[in-house]
């Protein structure tokens, strides 16, 4: 049982709040993922669960244990350093076994351990070289190795892609998620990189300066963001943000600017006042190119800049005075060049309201 809890956790360095009460659960057996910038706190709060820091106050529970109190070798966790940590005096059997020997384990038993996640990370070939003879991927799943080693209820990575190239980082995100799914036990991660994250996670977490800003499953919280930050941070190219009026026309309501005319979804659209000052956000991929007699919702654009990636494509336009981001398929984009005049549509459930 490796079910986490955390309660109105804190910890302050030098006078400065890096956790600021956090009350967090994680189910046994999920993957959750630790988003957020640089400095938010997510690899603070990684290692206050495993103990390598000491909480100011607050309570955390493994399972049905209380370890807040405990060193970090009695919480039984494994952890995946962003620097790999190995033993470079070690041989690459050595270090996955360097644990098991420290909790004394039979000759026997460590000897099946190793050559069982060996196999499982594909590392037999490498048992007997030195850290310094292998590529950053093979140091990376030899740290993996020898964290699974263990069978600890709980695996805490942290940042352990960001020294790998983009294609190794990609190559190793599966495999991590393929060993979640083998091993069973509960993970915890932490990464800046939103890709890493919604790709992971069962749950993510999203957090900005020390506080969980949202938790859910990573498509809820894509579709359905509970504030402007968290709209803003998942997502590339990042959710537009166009201010705007509310205005009822016609029973309904729509948010109004130059160049701006967005049918606003009802639900949400209750709760405003006609002249309300908003914020309406758009996911690139949810606005389209629309006929200039389209009835519903327009943004009159002019195209300045025009990124071509092949699968796709990025239109970067001005709306008035402010700036919009598309992304179309590469057939939508035919025609689309810079300086041309765009007008562009959205749903009214693609379309999200903040208070501006």
């Amino acid at each position: 049982m490796a079910r986490v809890r955390l309660e109105g956790v804190k910890k302050s360095f030098d006078g400065n709040a890096i956790l600021k009460g956090i009350d967090l659960e994680i189910d046994d057996g999920a993957l959750a993922v630790f988003v957020g910038p640089s400095g938010c706190g997510k690899s603070t709060l990684l290692r206050s669960i495993a103990g390598l820091e000491t909480i100011d106050s607050g309570r955390i529970w493994i399972g049905d244990r209380r370890v807040d109190g405990l060193a970090p070798r009695d919480r039984d966790v494994a952890m995946v350093f962003q620097s790999y940590a190995l033993y470079p005096h070690l041989r690459v059997r050595d270090n996955i076994a360097f644990g098991l020997k420290l909790r004394k384990m039979s000759a026997a038993d460590v000897a099946s351990r190793v050559a069982e996640v060996s196999a499982m990370l594909g590392l037999e070939p490498l048992l007997d070289r030195y850290p310094r003879q292998l590529s950053g991927g093979q140091r990376q799943r030899v740290a993996m190795g020898r964290a699974l080693a263990r069978r600890a209820p709980l695996y805490l990575l942290d940042e352990p892609l960001s020294n790998l190239d983009a294609a190794l980082r990609a190559q190793v995100r599966v495999e991590i998620r393929k060993l979640h799914e083998k091993v069973g036990g509960t993970m915890v991660y932490v990464t800046h990189d939103q890709i890493e994250a919604m790709t992971l996670a069962d749950v993510l977490v999203v957090l900005r300066a020390g506080v969980v800003e949202q938790v859910g499953a990573p498509l809820d919280v894509y579709r359905a963001p509970d504030n402007r930050f968290v709209a803003s941070f998942l997502g590339s190219p990042a959710m537009n943000f166009l201010e705007a009026s509310v205005e009822e026309s016609e029973g309904r309501k729509r948010a109004r600017a130059r160049a701006v005319s967005v049918w606003l979804p009802d639900a949400r659209a209750k709760r405003l006042q006609d002249g309300q000052k908003v914020v309406v956000g758009v996911r690139p991929e949810h606005l389209r190119p629309a006929a200039t007699n389209d009835g519903g919702s327009r943004i009159d654009a002019v195209v300045e800049v025009v990124e071509r990636m092949g699968w796709e494509v990025h239109v970067h336009a001005k709306a008035g005075d402010q700036s919009v981001v598309v992304r179309l398929d590469g057939g939508d984009a035919h025609g689309v060049e810079v300086g041309s005049s765009l007008v562009l549509s959205a749903r009214p459930e693609d379309v999200h309201v903040f208070d501006a």
